[in-house]
Parts: C-alpha cells; sequence; structure tokens
C-alpha cells in the first residue's frame, strides 16, 4: 500500500496490462512459466488436466461425480487440485456431510486466472475465465463454492466486472465454503 493511503493498486494492474498486451513486453519469468502451464493444462502447477479430479474422494464421485448437473459447483482451484489436496478433500467431504447439493467440475476446471490478470497477461486470464464460467453454466449450476481466497475473490469480485466489460451474462454468486 502507498505510505499516503493512495489507491495505487489499480494504476499498477492498468501499467501492467500496457506493458504485457499493448507493448508485447513479458512480464517475470515465473508468470511466463505458469501462462504457459496454464495454456496448456489448465493450470499453473503444470500438473496434467488428467489428473486435476485425481483428488476427489472416490466415496463421493457417484453422489457428486465431475460434470453432473447441480445447483452448487465446488470450485477447487490449482492449489487444491495439485499441490494441497487435502484441502479440496476436506472441502467437499464437509459439503456432503452437511448436505449440500454440489457437483465438481473435474478435467474442466481451469485455474481461476489471478496470476495471469496480476501479471497483466489479461488475454490468457481472459479466455480462462470464460471457459470457467461456461462449465459451471453447463453443469445448470447458479452458486460456486470455494476454498481457495484467491478463486473466491475472483469469482465473487473479478469475474463479474470483467463479464459486464465483455458483455458476457454472469448470474453466478459466490461462497466461501465457511459460508455455506
Amino acid at each position: 500500500r502507498c505510505s499516503a493511503s493512495l489507491p495505487i493498486e489499480s494504476s499498477w494492474m492498468k501499467l501492467r496490462g500496457e506493458l504485457i498486451q499493448e507493448e508485447g513486453r513479458m512480464t517475470f519469468p515465473p508468470f511466463e512459466m505458469m501462462a504457459a502451464a496454464l495454456v496448456k493444462e489448465g493450470n499453473i502447477w503444470a500438473g496434467y488436466r488428467t489428473n486435476r479430479d485425481a483428488w476427489f474422494p472416490e466415496e463421493l464421485r457417484e453422489k457428486h461425480a465431475p460434470g453432473a448437473q447441480a445447483g452448487n459447483v465446488y470450485f477447487a482451484g490449482c492449489t487444491a487440485s495439485y499441490v494441497e489436496e487435502d484441502i479440496g478433500k476436506a472441502s467437499v467431504t464437509l459439503l456432503d456431510a452437511a448436505g449440500v447439493d454440489f457437483t465438481y467440475l473435474g478435467q474442466k476446471e481451469n485455474c481461476c486466472g489471478t496470476p495471469m490478470l496480476v501479471s497483466g497477461k489479461w488475454d490468457i486470464f481472459l479466455n480462462n475465465m470464460k471457459r470457467n464460467i461456461a462449465s459451471v453454466k453447463a453443469c445448470g449450476a447458479d452458486t460456486v463454492i470455494t476454498s481457495c481466497p484467491a478463486c473466491d475473490m475472483m469469482w465473487r469480485h473479478v469475474y463479474p466486472q470483467w463479464a459486464q466489460k465483455q458483455g458476457i451474462d454472469f448470474d453466478i454468486k459466490t461462497r466461501h465454503y465457511s459460508e455455506i
């Protein structure tokens, strides 16, 4: 934060976007690697897309099968899908025990796009956002349930703003699993 409490974050975001999108400059190398992984496999950790739902508990697959129709979709995010799988397992186990009717996108889930947005890779972010919105709508869901704070922020605040700018119908509610 700026010591004078000026709102500089939006200016930095705009500048990054101009440097990357309009001038064709590179962002920091780790973001370039994340972007390549995201374009190829749908996540920033370079995990294979075919393994995205490997963490999902076998005993819950029939009831909450990836891609099934439901009013709620659990959005695990990249970290819970590839790095901290216990977060995803615990979240869906709790949702099931609470009697929440939900599905999971499985291999159709992509990164929420936070790293692409903050690094100025807006074209990749936008493509990803569109895919995620379409996948949620294809399940008949009107609510996304998250356990990742970054994914929650994207679905709750950023996706609606960007969808409006792009003329995309966005009528999806977002809830962190602690709010259910």
